[in-house]
């Protein structure tokens, strides 16, 4: 650990000036090494919108570190890239940032989304890449985030927001692979403690529960809390209280009268996150969703897109309003059409209606990426659009291309097969953050993908756990990926792992049944305490092959059998009478195991 930070600590310049390392997901700077590292650090506010240049020009509201001149903050935004082009759809007078200033670069943080900017010679900035990792250091509302850095500037330990990495053992790559954290609706959020003392990157802090506070935005012991927040006399905090509602789900019930009397706010935002909030913590109602469907009929495009951002915000239950949705992608307004396409992505399998639709939007370059994304997340039922999708491999945008593979993967089966060829020729010069989303959309994309496994191989030299992930993934039951010989109990391998498994879901199905045979025939290997989660997921393939090996007379079998099911803990409690059957029968070693499972699936 010592070395990698050594390592960072000479790299951390490099880091905010391009975002790659080989785990770029782990080796995310935290929110402590941000500040510690910006000479200045700005509250702005967007003053003026010019979609000609494009640009923003901010005005300063206050420093809150260092000192900067009151000046407009001027920052050029190219059109011409998809990924940015999110951010001029966010921009209107009102809206707030936080900037970062480095020696030679600004991290722009919109509250939820980051990005990178360099300064030009007539004293504007250029916005130049997003940054998909920079979440995991912060992720929520600009108001929370001054008040946190106003904390831990004067020294003092906050409470922040940042997107799960780690906790309950959800690793972030995926979400960043596939852009998902791009999709308000979609992020899984933690709470932590931050401080300008700690660690470096987020892998540390991940891998030390000092700082893990909760999952989510909040706790269920927190809604009378936020009910009363509800009444707060500034719209921001009735907001936040809101979205922090929202995020409990059925456990903020108590809510739903508050909040029900809110869908009269003087104040649109306040209305509009209230009924994305009601069709979540009381789907049974209908007035969240009633309220969306008129902002979505709205005579102002401001409206329309404020009904649209939050309607993707709202579960299942805006399912509903999929229909008006995909009414807005037609919009005059391209702020609205942008917010639709945003929220049926984000509605993924319920949006299956809008597949046609946003087909047609592929031949669009200004909705392109979003189109593709959404597609992407609808999944198989989008397959249809393969062919569409394909063809946008040859864009000329870069960013389109990415996209399309990413909708290719999600979506899947032989169609995919275009993706696969594509993936081959960049994985030949790929490094860093590109390295890393390719072994993840092949690993993803299994059996389809079985012909890059020589190049994966290959790439192992570059990245060797996310490329033997991957190679894993492609063929599950043919090994296991402890198997190459370097993985270990290392936090991020189980994070990497795990998400692996919630990936391919029903695909690492004949993993576990190779694995529990393996178990059992003593070919396993030096298992990780994080490989058993493949016998934890699928009980109906593992807990009967295994009880029935504790009847066996093989003493060195039946003690590698107690072993997994003892890392299995409460998944194994099932077994509990078949292992205690073996408390005064088996040999020494045995008895010992047996007592050992028992504690372990008793969760002791």
């Amino acid at each position: 650990m010592k070395t990698l930070r050594t390592i960072f600590l000479l790299l951390w310049p490099l880091l905010l000036a391009t975002p790659t390392s080989l785990a770029y997901v782990d080796f995310t700077p935290t929110l402590g090494r941000i500040v510690l590292e910006s000479r200045q650090i700005v509250l702005a506010e967007v003053e003026k919108i010019s979609q000609d240049k494009p640009a923003i020009i901010f005005k300063k509201l206050a420093d809150l570190k260092g000192t900067t001149p009151d000046e407009p903050i001027r920052l050029q935004v190219p059109a011409a890239t998809s990924s940015l082009r999110s951010v001029l759809d966010w921009a209107e007078p009102g809206k707030r940032a936080v900037l970062f200033r480095t020696r030679d670069s600004v991290l722009v943080c919109l509250g939820q989304s980051w990005y990178q900017a360099h300064p030009l010679p007539d004293s504007w900035w250029r916005l130049m890449i997003d940054r998909p990792d920079l979440p995991l250091a912060y992720c929520g509302s600009v108001a929370r985030l001054e008040q946190g850095l106003r904390g831990m500037l004067a020294g003092k330990t906050v409470v922040i927001t940042t997107l799960v990495h780690g906790a309950g053992g959800v690793g972030a790559c995926f979400d960043v692979a596939l852009n998902r954290t791009s999709l308000p609706g979609l992020r899984r959020y933690q709470r932590i403690r931050a401080g300008q003392r700690m660690p470096d990157m987020v892998c540390y802090v991940t891998a030390d529960s000092g700082y893990f506070v909760s999952l989510g935005t909040a706790d269920e012991k927190d809604v009378p809390g936020l009910i009363e927040q509800l009444a707060s006399t500034d719209p921001q905090g009735r907001i936040d209280a809101a979205d922090d509602l929202r995020s409990l789900g059925l456990k903020a019930a108590a809510a739903a009268t508050e909040l029900d009397r809110l869908l009269k706010d003087a104040h649109p935002s306040v209305r509009a996150h209230v009924a994305a909030t009601l069709c979540t913590v009381a789907p049974q109602s209908k007035a969240g969703v009633n309220l969306l469907a008129q902002m979505l009929a709205g005579e102002t495009p401001a409206e329309r897109r404020l009904g649209a951002q939050c309607a993707g915000l709202g579960g299942s239950a805006a399912g509903a309003l999929v229909p008006r949705l995909v009414m807005l992608l037609g919009d005059a307004d391209m702020s609205v059409r942008s917010a639709a396409l945003q929220a049926l992505a984000t509605l993924g399998p319920d949006a299956a209606e809008a597949c046609s639709t946003l087909v047609k939007l592929l031949d669009e370059p200004r909705f392109a990426c979003d189109a593709a994304d959404a597609l992407g997340r609808i999944g198989p039922a989008a397959h249809p659009a393969m062919k569409k999708l394909a063809s946008l491999l040859q864009a000329d945008d870069k960013s389109a291309r990415w996209a399309a593979v990413r909708a290719m993967v999600q979506i899947g089966g032989p169609e995919a097969s275009p993706a696969v060829d594509f993936l081959l020729v960049e994985i030949e010069t790929a490094r860093g953050r590109d390295l890393y989303n390719i072994s993840v959309y092949l690993g993803i994309l299994g059996p389809v993908a079985e012909r890059a496994m020589p190049a994966l191989s290959q790439a192992r030299q570059r990245d060797r756990e996310l490329c033997a992930m991957a190679l894993w993934a492609i063929q599950p039951e043919k090994f296991f990926p402890w198997q190459w010989g370097y993985f270990v109990d290392r936090d991020m391998d189980r994070w990497l792992f795990e998400a692996y498994i919630r990936e391919m879901g029903p695909r690492a199905r004949p993993a576990a049944k190779a694995l529990v045979a393996a178990v059992i025939a003593g070919k396993a290997g030096h298992i990780p305490s994080w490989g058993y989660q493949l016998l934890i997921d699928y009980p109906d393939e593992t807990l009967t092959p295994l009880q029935q090996a504790l009847k066996l007379d093989d003493a060195a079998q039946r003690q590698r059998v107690l072993s997994a099911l003892g890392y299995m803990g409460a998944a194994a409690a099932p077994t509990r009478a078949a292992i205690e059957a073996l408390a005064s029968s088996a040999d020494p070693r045995s008895q010992r195991l047996v007592a050992w499972a028992l504690r372990r699936i008793d969760g002791k």
